[in-house]
C-alpha cells in the first residue's frame, strides 16, 4: 500500500525499508533488528536501514557518495528502557544493544552545539573528510541512523518533523543541501 501511494502520487524516489529488512534478517543477518521492548530500531537494525538508504543514494547521487558500509557491532552494556516497556508501566524491563565498532581512520562526526536546541529544530553534524551536504527531516526513529548517516556526509541538519512542501523549500533555502532525505516511520504515513 505505501508503495501503491507514494509511486502515484510523487514523482520522486523512495526507500520503503520494510522489504530489505525482512530480506536481511532471512539471509541469516543479524538476530534482533528491534529493541525487544522498543518500537524502535536496535543499533543493529540501524546498521542494516543505513546500508540500503545510503546504498539507494549512492546510485542516484551518480557515487557522489561514499560506498556504504555495514559495520561491525560490540555488545553494549547498558541497558535500555523501551517505549513499549513504558507504555506499560513495566520500565523495570530492560533490553541490551550494540554500538557500533567504527575504524579508527573513519569520521568521527561532531555535534554543533549551539544547533542542538530539541525536537523540531535542527541538529547539525560535522565530518570534516566528506563534502556532501544533506538536510534530514526525521522522527524517532531516525535517532539510532545518526551516528552511521552522518559518517557518510560533510554536514548533516536533522530536523525532527513532518514537513509540508513549503517547509522544504524554506529549508533547502537556507541550508543548500546536496540530498533532501525525509523518514517516515509507516505508521504516520497515513
Amino acid at each position: 500500500l505505501v508503495k501503491h501511494v507514494i509511486s502515484s502520487s510523487y514523482d520522486f524516489p523512495y526507500l520503503d525499508l520494510k522489504a530489505p529488512l525482512i530480506d536481511f534478517k532471512k539471509r541469516g543477518g543479524l538476530s534482533d533488528l528491534y529493541h525487544k521492548s522498543d518500537t524502535h530500531w536496535n543499533n543493529d537494525g540501524a546498521n542494516v536501514a543505513q546500508y540500503f538508504i545510503l546504498s539507494k543514494l549512492s546510485l542516484l547521487l551518480d557515487k557522489n557518495l561514499s560506498a556504504p558500509a555495514l559495520y561491525s557491532t560490540k555488545p553494549n552494556l547498558k541497558p535500555k528502557t523501551g517505549d513499549l516497556a513504558t507504555f506499560m508501566n513495566a520500565d523495570f524491563i530492560k533490553t541490551q544493544d550494540t554500538s557500533a565498532a567504527f575504524g579508527r581512520n573513519e569520521c568521527n562526526p561532531k555535534i554543533d552545539p549551539s544547533s542542538k536546541s530539541g525536537i523540531g529544530e535542527a541538529v547539525k553534524t560535522f565530518c570534516n573528510t566528506k563534502k556532501m551536504r544533506a538536510l534530514v527531516f526525521r522522527d524517532s526513529f531516525f535517532e539510532a541512523l545518526i551516528p552511521y548517516f552522518s559518517r557518510a556526509f560533510g554536514e548533516v541538519v536533522y530536523i525532527w518533523e513532518y514537513p509540508d512542501l513549503n517547509r522544504v523549500k524554506k529549508m533547502v533555502e537556507i541550508y543548500d543541501p546536496d540530498v533532501v532525505v525525509e523518514q517516515i516511520v509507516e505508521r504516520n504515513f497515513y
